[in-house]
């Protein structure tokens, strides 16, 4: 390193300037870590679903449900809204998921999940309709 920076100073230094500014952009994208217990973007929620399709087998039983394009569904208990996601891509944009919860913090949870899954929620009552591609 010595006889570089006699030799070539200017690169050198150019490199020492790159590395010092690509170092902390590099650490602060390891640095935020999925947060499944307060989940505010898309990483956080799948990072909370991640036991739910083993333990629950969610796939099978939302294809037990035989649901169409078109229907409505209702999902009472919606909680954070995994299966009402799952749910209104499969009703599609003329379909409604009716989802309700007793708590308004799950609620909020579905909410925030419905904006990082980009589909549309409207308050009906007390229950959000979910509505996809709208």
């Amino acid at each position: 390193m010595h006889q570089l920076l006699r030799r070539k100073p200017n690169a050198t230094i150019a490199l020492l300037i790159l590395t010092g500014t690509i170092s902390p952009v590099i650490a602060l994208q390891d640095a935020r870590r999925a947060n499944p217990g307060n989940p505010s973007s898309l990483e956080d929620f799948n990072a909370g679903d991640l036991s739910r399709e083993p333990n629950q087998r969610a796939t099978d039983l939302v294809a037990a449900l035989q649901i169409s394009l078109g229907d409505w569904v209702a999902d009472v208990g919606a909680g954070g809204g995994y299966y009402s996601m799952r749910i209104s891509e499969l009703v599609g944009p003329d379909g409604k998921v009716l989802a309700e919860h007793i708590t308004t913090a799950a609620m909020g949870w579905l909410n925030a999940r419905a904006k990082t899954d980009d589909v549309h929620v409207r308050r009906h009552g007390s229950a959000d309709v979910i509505t996809a591609f709208e």
